[in-house]
């Protein structure tokens, strides 16, 4: 973060409303479609105003899954800005296959950390996005609202394509 300076209430209105909706979406997906996914754990690279590597997860088998519902993954990246600032983010994701498409959406709740020149700051974040797989591979794009609240409170909306492998 280059800078964390103090916000007014009306600066995070933005960020705030963005990631109270990615985690009340989050709750609501529906996935009746959803196929199952024979590889499980994936690593990639994701670039943008932010860059870095990405790992991701997936729940295949539903009766492991902590509710039911759309497939679940969880999604870990650390990403930096190439200047003054290091982020690592986590996220449970929700993914739900789109009808007659080969994307598909998800969105999640997360928590987010991050060092600068000046001070460590973590919060909470929130993943949303659309995939399009082919084979082993997924090509993603995706929105990131964040929600810093140590050691002040920060708000921002990042954003960041990439390419992840399945093993």
């Amino acid at each position: 973060m280059p800078t964390l300076r103090r916000k007014t209430k009306a600066s995070l209105r933005p960020a705030f409303t963005c990631l109270i909706l990615v985690f009340l979406f989050a709750q609501g997906q529906n996935n009746a479609s959803a196929q199952e996914l024979e590889k499980e754990l994936g690593f990639g690279v994701l670039v943008g105003p932010i860059s870095g590597i990405s790992a991701k997860a997936r729940f295949s088998n539903r009766d492991d899954l902590p509710q039911k519902g759309p497939n679940q993954s969880v999604d870990l990246n650390v990403s930096t800005n190439f200047d003054d600032y290091a982020l690592w983010s986590a996220h449970v994701l929700a993914e739900r296959t789109i009808s007659n498409s080969p994307l598909t959406s998800y969105l999640g709740p997360g928590l987010t950390a991050g060092i600068d020149d000046k001070a460590v700051f973590w919060g909470l974040s929130g993943e949303i996005g659309l995939l399009f797989q082919k084979g082993p591979y997924e090509i993603f794009l995706q929105g990131m609202p964040r929600l810093f609240v140590v050691p002040e409170f920060d708000g921002r909306f990042e954003a960041a394509t990439g390419i992840r492998i399945f093993f």
